[in-house]
């Protein structure tokens, strides 16, 4: 990652997009290959709903089914940093995200990563500390390393503190100043269709106000299989089937014409999505 100004603006985005800083690094990849049957749903936003199959490969990723009543795909290819949308009926491609990803691991970069975006050797040049406390502490029911990544912001020192697990690598707790405070809290570990998952509580508070939203993480694969929020399901994720998936899965078809220069029309009928914070969110890099 190359880092132009570093400010507490630009830590917050990084602290909430633990994968940003390589898409093709393995700690921020699934478990394994596999396909499933993927369904979303946006109570507030009803055209982002999703429902078909999700196929895993090696660094890379395909997302097909129908988003708003129209045929939509995504080809993600991690180790290139590329990703398009397809329109299957119109055989039409865009770069970028146009509706919604399925959730990505539920896996983030160490700090004790030399390639970490904050505490590797690039973000040392620009000042940046980060120090690991002695001792693991307990947190989210899990032992966890605590961090402080430190460093200069308009001429006052800057904070941030870590919690992490490196033995799942996930961030357990994540304190930033001025900034939301995220906790994550294990509650057990499930069956849930016939895959062990562990529950966790993601806990998200700021400016006296917090919210909550519940995840079951498939513990082989790191994927994040079904999320509950408000009391509704927001994500299930079943008919998981592991093994390596066909190549063409994940290849741009030649016969696609990119939309902004189709006769047809222009581009998919909605906006790239934003990065999401929570674990298991739209990001991938």
């Amino acid at each position: 990652m190359q880092f132009v100004k570093i400010t507490s603006a630009a830590l917050m985005v990084a602290a909430l997009l633990p994968g940003v800083a390589r898409a093709n690094d393995d700690a921020s990849w699934y478990g394994g290959s596999f396909s499933a049957v993927i369904t979303m749903s946006s109570p507030k936003n009803p055209k982002q709903s999703a429902s078909g199959q999700i196929f895993v490969g090696d660094e890379k990723l395909r997302a097909q089914g129908v988003v708003g009543g129209e045929q939509r795909a995504v080809i993600l290819d991690a180790a290139n940093k590329k990703i398009w949308t397809l329109a299957p009926d119109r055989k039409l491609y865009q770069e970028g995200i146009y509706g919604p990803m399925p959730p990505r691991p539920d896996r983030a970069m160490m700090p004790s990563d030399p390639k970490h975006p904050l505490c590797g050797a690039e973000a040392a040049k620009k000042g940046v500390t980060c120090v690991k406390a002695k001792k693991p502490e307990a947190v989210g029911g899990v032992q966890a390393e605590r961090w402080e990544i430190s460093m200069m912001d308009r001429g006052a020192k800057q904070t941030m503190r870590l919690w992490v697990d490196p033995s799942r690598s996930v961030v357990i707790q994540r304190e930033i100043p001025n900034g939301p405070l995220m906790t994550r809290v294990l509650e057990g570990v499930e069956q849930l269709n016939g895959r062990e998952t562990e529950k966790w509580r993601l806990v998200t508070a700021f400016n006296g106000k917090s919210r909550e939203m519940t995840q079951w993480v498939d513990v082989k694969l790191r994927m994040p299989v079904k999320a509950e929020a408000n009391g509704a399901v927001t994500l299930m994720v079943s008919d998981i089937k592991e093994g390596a998936q066909p190549a063409e899965l994940f290849t741009l078809p030649a016969d696609y014409t990119p939309a902004t220069k189709s006769a047809q029309g222009g581009a998919p009928a909605q906006k790239p999505q934003a990065p999401h914070a929570a674990p298991g969110g739209q990001r991938f890099y």
